[in-house]
């Protein structure tokens, strides 16, 4: 079964990672490759994101997606993308998480963004609310998101690990509050659940 997800963020955590020319060179090519591959892979190796499709934003925000093949690695499809897009800003992964809470694969629950503005910056938002103690219309899931969690507190460690960087955790949304590797949920000034309205 595929679960889709319809929030705005509802959580999100970022890092810089290295320098990059604008528009891009073959070796900032090479380097944004680089990159995506290795946040790719740990995003993979945790659960939190199987690739299905990227989405680049050129200049004047025209956004072109572009659908991974069977079979086909992201090096591959990124190679084709530098030909067919020249001037890019933005690099999104999209595709599936396997959450631990459920047999269902969630699609879109997590999305991982390269802006390539003199500098790389990577983050990672998720767009579910499975990684919440209270769903976003305020039902108790505490045992399901006690189950997700180390998905994603593995996916960010994991990139840490391999940029050896410390993401910013300062970004809390509307509906969560970013906890290091963690959400909770967001609280009105009452102390009430803060979700869909």
């Amino acid at each position: 079964m595929i679960v889709e997800t319809a929030f705005d963020p509802v959580g999100a955590w970022w890092f810089e990672v290295e320098d990059v020319g604008i528009p891009l060179s073959a070796e900032d090519w090479r380097a944004v490759t680089h990159v995506l591959s290795l946040c790719e892979g740990c995003l993979k190796a945790t659960n939190a994101l199987f690739v299905e499709q990227v989405v680049v934003t050129a200049a004047g925000g025209v956004e072109t997606e572009f659908v991974l093949s069977p079979g086909q690695g992201l090096a591959a499809l990124l190679a084709a993308i530098q030909t067919a897009v020249p001037a890019l800003f933005v690099i999104v992964l999209r595709g599936h998480t396997k959450l631990n809470s459920q047999e269902a694969v969630v699609r879109g629950a997590v999305e991982f963004e390269a802006h390539l503005a003199g500098r790389i910056q990577l983050s990672v938002k998720v767009f579910s609310d499975d990684w919440l103690p209270y769903t976003l219309t305020g039902t108790p899931q505490l045992d399901a998101a006690s189950a997700n969690a180390p998905i994603l507190a593995k996916a960010l460690q994991g990139l840490e690990d391999a940029f050896g960087k410390q993401f910013n955790f300062e970004t809390s949304t509307r509906y969560a509050v970013v906890e290091h590797y963690g959400l909770d949920n967001a609280r009105d000034y009452d102390g009430d659940l803060v979700g869909l309205e």
